[in-house]
């Protein structure tokens, strides 16, 4: 069955698609180990090689991926080490006459054979012709193809000999000039960065001279980034050397590669402002971006103290210029100051030549701050400058400041950067992961007012470009079992924009196991700071509609964590705000005071005694309002005896009474609702049930009669119908009805939808 299929498959005639086909046939033979099947492809190896040679390394036009990546087995098992004498010409030929059809096949053998050394045979072979197609060619799709093959060669080289020539094949145009396009330019800065072997030191000393050379040439913004984020990468490399002190060659070279780097970059730094792009790559990326890593790790050696300290004092000197007119210097960017802080303070214990002290209290004594300064800190608009803003900002936090424009700095990069993008939520949150490992609660504490304002803001907008679920895990380390800060948190996890995120279950229990603490045993140990959480932030007259929100949302958190016992203690609340002697003095007359709008007089009392003298013939509403406007157009307004304002001011004063005493029962019974529902949800005990019925019938709608009515509307009966829903022993039909019945007995008929007050109550019971 095999033979005719691959006699068919290897024909004359078979196009590039006939690979497929092949290649599953010898995978399928190769896996099963099967040895009549591998004698049968062995017969016809001649044959596939033949068709390799003739249909894909022959094809004028690209092959696809899966005609090389599904013959892999293929050409590992038969081919081997045999590759090279079997292919190379074909290979040779192709790239000449059809290079945008041999590229893009040659990538996708590197890549699919692993038993086969193709770097070295690419490199050696192919050099030129590669180096050719990146620098001459016409076509976009050739140079961008010649660029990814030499970013895998770079990548993947298995000796030094491989690396370097790789290297040479890549400086030798650059440092030449021959690269005239940008673009050109950056995809050899790429490549040249990307450059890895076992021995990396060897080709990140070439590599390094090469690439300070260009320094003094480039001036393209762009290529500038490339230029020096490869500079970077090698100099980490150099110093990650150096760091073993045994007096070996590398050492040497390394060292003296470093000497050349330290020099190069002072000099950089120094450049005028016109060269701020320059100068900022120099600054953030070739030497901020090393050393923050190499910092971490300790620089006490000889060589550091000559070549490294030098660096970090000159941009600390940068910083501190910088701090005297911070929104001066943030016209040309302040990346090269907040580079040279951060660093100054992250090397504070490496024998810093930097006067530590004085530069903090230079950033954080100062209204203007360099760091601290919204109308500076919002002129960063790139990661980069992101990333550097918030280094800055937790060397700060580190070394002990609690200010709270910290924290405005943290939300404004995670919910308000300009350019929102995933790296930019990923550098934010790893920011507040490190600080949160340095002190989690002094973070929180804070960031808690700023964060709380900005979900109060955010809940008005249908969407944000962040998640307040990630915000809130970053600041609550693993593990660490801090009752104190899961506490603290209980409101924020429960605000409505964070549930937006979380759909299922209850993220403030979520994050308590994240702390590796037991929700039960911090519901019980912390049940009395909770309850007065909660009581506050519901009592509080300046308490958000969202915040409100969030106390019930930890009325249902903890109810389900504690059961029976939890709920009864949070119904004492609902208890003391339902109160029926207060709502039995509110009458209709002072509900409708209560609805006026402050400073205006639901009772006239001037008009009142004009009707009097008239014998209580007040004039008519019409005609009264007519004289009214007659007069507001002419400008004519009464100007009111002393007599008459004496009496205006005593009726504000009386209606000012009535107002807080209905607002306050209003608010009373609005709160005791809304915590008997939170205290209800889904299900509850049989006790608890009980005494949240006996409330709201007894206290609210027996003892507040109609004010309740007025006052609640139809909280009241969405209150009874959580009730009724979660009764024990009623069938599922009978629940609302019943909710129903009760409200109507006691004549609030106007808190039930109108398709519940058609039926009669007769009718209604008999069900």
């Amino acid at each position: 069955m095999i033979a005719p299929m691959l006699t068919i498959l290897t024909a004359e005639t078979s196009g590039s698609d006939a690979s497929v086909l092949i290649g599953n046939i010898v995978s399928t033979a190769v896996h099963l180990s099967s040895k009549d099947a591998l004698a049968v492809v062995e017969t016809y190896k001649d044959a596939i090689i033949s068709y390799i040679d003739r249909v894909l390394l022959g094809s004028k036009t690209p092959v696809s991926y899966s005609s090389v990546a599904d013959l892999r087995d293929f050409l590992r098992t038969f081919v081997g080490n045999q590759f090279e004498p079997l292919f190379k010409p074909s290979i040779a030929k192709m790239l000449l006459r059809s290079p945008e059809a041999g590229l893009p096949t040659c990538l996708w053998m590197l890549e699919t054979l692993d038993n086969v050394d193709l770097s070295s045979l690419y490199l050696e072979v192919f050099a030129d012709t590669l180096a050719s197609n990146l620098l001459k060619s016409s076509n976009g799709s050739v140079r961008q193809s010649a660029a990814d093959l030499l970013a895998v060669l770079a990548d993947t080289p298995k000796t030094n000999e491989d690396a370097v020539k790789a290297v040479e094949i890549i400086t030798k145009p650059l440092v030449l000039g021959r690269y005239t396009q940008p673009e050109h330019r950056i995809v050899a800065y790429r490549l040249l960065g990307g450059i890895k072997t076992d021995n990396s030191w060897v080709s990140s000393v070439e590599i390094l001279a090469a690439l300070i050379k260009m320094t003094g040439k480039e001036t393209q913004e762009a290529a500038v980034g490339a230029l020096f984020t490869a500079i970077g990468r090698h100099v980490s490399v150099i110093i990650e050397s150096l760091r073993d002190e045994e007096s070996t060659e590398g050492y040497e070279k390394c060292k003296e590669a470093l000497k050349q780097f330290s020099e190069a970059a002072v000099k950089g730094l120094a450049l005028p402002e016109r060269s701020a792009v320059v100068r900022q790559g120099w600054a953030a990326d070739a030497i901020g971006e090393p050393l923050w890593k190499a910092i971490h790790g300790g620089l006490k050696s000889a060589w550091a103290t000559e070549y490294i300290q030098p660096l970090v004092k000159a941009l600390a000197a940068t910083a501190e210029k910088a701090t005297a007119s911070p929104l001066t210097a943030g016209s040309s960017g302040t990346l090269d100051a907040h580079v040279g802080f951060a660093l100054a303070l992250r090397s504070a214990s490496s024998n810093s030549v930097v006067d530590v002290e004085k530069l903090v209290s230079l950033v954080t004594g100062a209204e203007k701050s360099l760091v601290l300064w919204d109308k500076v800190y919002h002129k960063c608009t790139s990661l980069r400058e992101c990333v550097w803003l918030l280094r800055a900002v937790q060397m700060l936090f580190a070394r002990g400041c609690d200010d709270a424009r910290l924290a405005k700095v943290l939300v404004w990069v995670l919910c308000k950067f300009p350019n929102p993008s995933l790296e930019v939520s990923r550098v934010g949150l790893s920011t507040v992961e490190y600080m949160s490992g340095i002190s989690a609660k002094r973070l929180w504490t804070m960031m808690a007012p700023v964060v709380l304002d900005e979900m109060t803001a955010s809940a008005e907008k249908d969407s944000v470009p962040y998640k307040w679920t990630m915000i809130l895990r970053a600041v609550v380390p693993k593990n660490s079992g801090s009752m104190d800060l899961l506490e603290s948190l209980a409101l924020a996890a429960n605000h409505p924009v964070v549930l937006r995120n979380h759909a299922q279950g209850s993220f403030w229990i979520s994050l308590v196991q994240q702390a590796g603490i037991d929700p039960g045993e911090l519901c019980h140990s912390r049940l009395a700071e909770l309850k007065q959480t909660i009581r506050q932030t519901m009592v509080n007259n300046d308490t958000s509609s969202t915040m409100f929100a969030a106390a019930t949302s930890l009325v249902k958190d903890l109810v389900f964590i504690g059961g029976d016992f939890v709920a009864l203690q949070l119904l004492n609340f609902a208890r003391e705000d339902i109160d029926p002697t207060k709502l039995a003095e509110v009458s209709a007359e002072d509900i409708a005071v209560w609805q006026t709008p402050a400073g205006q007089l639901h009772f006239d009392p001037v008009s009142s005694k004009e009707a009097e003298r008239n014998n209580g013939k007040k004039k008519e509403d019409w005609a009264e309002q007519l004289e009214r406007e007659i007069a507001l157009k002419r400008g004519q307004v009464r100007k009111l005896t002393k007599e008459e304002q004496a009496l205006v001011d005593r009726q504000h004063i009386k209606e000012n009474e009535i107002r807080a005493r209905v607002d306050s029962s209003y608010k009373g019974l609005h709160r005791g609702l809304a915590l008997i529902r939170a205290v209800v949800n889904d299900s509850v005990a049989s006790a608890c049930m009980l005494e949240a019925m006996h409330m709201v019938v007894e206290r609210a709608i027996i003892g507040g009669k109609s004010a309740s009515e007025r006052l609640a509307g139809p909280e009241i009966y969405t209150t009874m119908l959580a009730l009724s829903r979660v009764a024990d022993g009623l069938e599922a039909g009978l629940r609302v009805p019943i909710a129903v019945g009760i409200l109507r007995a006691r004549g609030l008929t106007g808190v039930v939808p109108a398709d519940w007050t058609r039926e009669s109550m007769e009718d209604l019971a008999t069900r």
